[in-house]
């Protein structure tokens, strides 16, 4: 998790790409279910127009995930990511972006 957030940070959006596992899985709300490297490997565009956005391990419940902060002088996270990994690769990414109201009540721990 923290090699995946220090390439985001560097806008390595190469190596992320690399990260990804062959039958990756996207989940993002209101969106259909993104399937395969190829087409996964393209939501990294939609974070490469966002000026600013910052990430940081964080864990929920137990379960490691990222805080996303639209500044990395934001007191509070926008929204999480949470992904599951296999055999070194990223096997299925739930973006909450779509749905904010998610990280208003998270209790992270840093």
């Amino acid at each position: 998790m923290t090699r995946y957030v220090a390439l985001f940070n560097q806008r390595d959006w190469e190596s992320l790409r690399a990260l990804l596992a062959e039958d990756v899985k996207l989940q993002q709300s209101s969106h259909p279910l993104r399937s395969g490297a190829a087409d996964v490997g393209r939501f990294f565009t939609i974070y490469a127009k966002c000026d600013g956005i910052w990430l940081a391990p964080a864990w929920l419940e137990g379960r490691e995930v990222i805080a996303v902060f639209n500044d990395r002088g934001d007191p509070n996270p926008d929204h999480i990511m949470w992904l599951e990994w296999r055999s070194e690769r990223i096997s299925f990414i739930r973006d909450y972006r779509y749905v904010r109201y998610v990280a208003d009540d998270a209790e992270l721990v840093w």
